[in-house]
Formats: C-alpha cells, sequence, structure tokens
C-alpha cells in the first residue's frame, strides 16, 4: 500500500450529518487513515481542535472536514 500511495495521514471526518451552525461535539466525529498525499493543508487531523466549534456549512456523513467549514467559538 504505501508503495503504492505513500505514507497515511489521519484526518477527521462526520461521523454523522451535522446542520448548519450546530455546535460540534465528539460523538459527530471520526478518525480516518487516508494516503498523505491525498490531504489538503486545511484538512482537520485532531478531532480535540474543533470541539465546541460550529459548522459554517451543512456537513454530510463522511465527508472529510476542512477547517474553513468551521466558525470558532468566540468569548461570551
Amino acid at each position: 500500500y504505501d508503495k503504492m500511495f505513500g505514507a497515511k495521514k489521519t484526518i477527521v471526518r462526520a461521523k454523522e450529518d451535522v446542520p448548519e451552525m450546530s455546535t460540534i461535539y465528539d460523538t459527530m466525529l471520526e478518525t480516518v487513515e487516508v494516503p498523505a498525499n491525498y490531504v489538503y493543508p486545511d484538512t482537520v487531523a485532531i478531532p480535540e481542535d474543533i470541539i465546541g466549534h460550529v459548522a459554517a456549512v451543512p456537513l454530510k456523513k463522511g465527508q472529510i472536514i476542512m477547517k474553513n467549514m468551521l466558525f470558532t467559538p468566540g468569548p461570551d
């Protein structure tokens, strides 16, 4: 596999459909390994980095999550 596609990298994807403007919880996320050559620089790699953020767009089950798909929560 490594010879054909290169090293693998862990990324975060939606475990379920997430409506726009929904807060992201750990139960909505899962990690998968994909060939590193196919991972965009803005792809989320660590679920904990986005827990508590808000979906800026609807996320479909299985969709790879990019940082520009999320709003960062501001101060209350």
